[in-house]
């Protein structure tokens, strides 16, 4: 007999006109004996059709849940959804975390590259400063040198010289003293003056300009005050006459102050490595044309020394040959003088060669305030112009120096007609035009084409 299991909710009861049958919450099932058969009537056929229709409709019911159970029945699949899911969560963050760190970077670069354009115009102030703390042991004057009269064209006369090589020195043709504005209780001074003038006075001279030259250039970088500018410019010009008068009249003390230290009691020999020349050019600041020239004038300059050599070993070759030939001693005597005369004169042009070059750097390509920072710069120490050309050279890929001391591309006669053409541009710069860059590509492209077509 079935047992049946009623809710609080479903009521049942017996059917009194068919005790065979029980009704539960308006259906009735059969409780009598299996062997006995339900008698059939029209309110049981009404009954049996509800019956019916009730399992038809939970039937229906499960076959519309059917699409919402089509999730995966395996373990396996559940997991590879959520693995799916979980590495794409990763992965969107992974993105979001390498924007944040990406623009986080970019801040952080735009930073550090404010800072460093801060921090030049800091490091170039700090190393003037530096500079002057270590002139300032140096800013006495000189003892009185004799007092004697020669003229500046005499001193150049004497290394050969035609007129006076800088245009400054070219005013004391009237006038045989330069003005010296630091030279406190002298302010006329000669040029046989300068000659009679020993290393340390010579040293505590240019000491003196150098300390005032590097007090003007943090006052004009601070205050850029015109009349502070003019000064600089003018004290910086002075000084480059000063270091001419000194290589004309003294040239074995002014070979002795370019290698020593300035500001000792004792001199001590001093050699810059090359990295003290390529901070000297990033001082400088100079711009492209600047470079062009000075590059350009470098070439000339080594293929004219290259001349200046092997017309000496030249002579050296003969010389030797010529003694060889000559038996009587007189003879020999007078062979001697007169190479003798030969290598001397070919040593002037080389001192001569130095000098122009020196003057194309300091008065044509180089400004005066540029001239200034370099003096200041290699403070207590002085720079040598071509070492400086050489770095720049190196940082520009362009031969070396011996590469173009020995290039015979071009004849002798050549190399000489060029650095003629070098010469007559030192004779371009004048008191006028002094302060500022003269293009010498603009004036050996329009004068080397000139003297072709002659």
């Amino acid at each position: 007999m079935m047992i049946q299991q009623q809710t609080p909710a479903a009521s049942s009861r017996i059917d009194g006109n068919n005790p065979g049958w029980r009704v539960t919450s308006g259906a009735q099932q059969h409780c009598g004996p299996p062997s006995e058969a339900p008698v059939t009537d029209p309110a049981s056929l009404d009954m049996s059709a509800g019956l019916a229709l009730s399992k038809s409709s939970v039937a229906t019911g499960s076959a519309n849940l059917a699409p919402s159970c089509s999730a995966p029945s395996s373990a396996v699949e559940r997991a590879k959804i959520r693995n799916k899911t979980a590495q794409s969560r990763f992965r969107a963050r992974q993105k979001a975390r390498s924007e944040t760190l990406e623009a986080m970077l970019l801040l952080t670069t735009t930073e550090l590259r404010q800072m460093q354009s801060k921090q030049e115009p800091l490091e170039k102030r700090i190393h003037m400063l530096e500079m002057l703390v270590n002139a300032n042991s140096a800013t006495s004057s000189p003892a009185p040198p004799p007092s004697s009269r020669q003229g500046a064209y005499d001193v150049c006369s004497v290394h050969g010289f035609e007129t006076e090589p800088d245009p400054m020195l070219r005013l004391m043709s009237d006038n045989p003293s330069m003005q010296t504005t630091l030279n406190s209780g002298y302010p006329q001074l000669t040029c046989n003056e300068l000659k009679h003038m020993d290393l340390t006075e010579l040293a505590r001279l240019y000491s003196a300009y150098v300390h005032q030259l590097g007090i003007y250039l943090v006052e004009a970088s601070e205050t850029n005050n015109q009349q502070v500018c003019n000064q600089l410019d003018q004290l910086a010009v002075e000084t480059g006459s000063l270091l001419i008068c000194m290589a004309l009249s003294n040239p074995k003390a002014f070979k002795a102050m370019q290698s020593t230290r300035l500001d000792k009691e004792h001199f001590e020999e001093v050699l810059q490595p090359d990295s003290f020349y390529t901070g000297m050019l990033i001082a400088t600041d100079l711009s492209v044309n600047q470079t062009n020239d000075i590059l350009w004038i470098r070439r000339l300059f080594y293929r004219k020394l290259g001349q200046l050599a092997r017309h000496r070993k030249a002579l050296l070759s003969r010389m030797t040959q010529s003694q060889v030939d000559t038996c009587h001693a007189s003879e020999k005597l007078s062979g001697l003088t007169d190479w003798g005369k030969c290598l001397h004169q070919n040593g002037l042009d080389e001192y001569r060669t130095w000098l122009q070059f020196a003057l194309c750097l300091m008065r044509g390509i180089y400004t005066p305030r540029q001239t200034a920072i370099s003096w200041v710069y290699a403070y207590p120490t002085m720079y040598k112009g071509n070492k400086l050309v050489d770095a720049l050279a190196a940082l520009n890929s362009e031969p070396t120096t011996q590469q173009l001391m020995d290039d015979t591309s071009l004849s002798d006669t050549e190399n000489a007609v060029n650095w003629e053409h070098v010469v007559a541009y030192t004779h371009t710069v004048t008191p006028e035009n002094v302060h500022h860059h003269i293009s010498f590509t603009s004036y050996f492209a329009v004068h080397a084409r000139y003297s072709k077509q002659r």
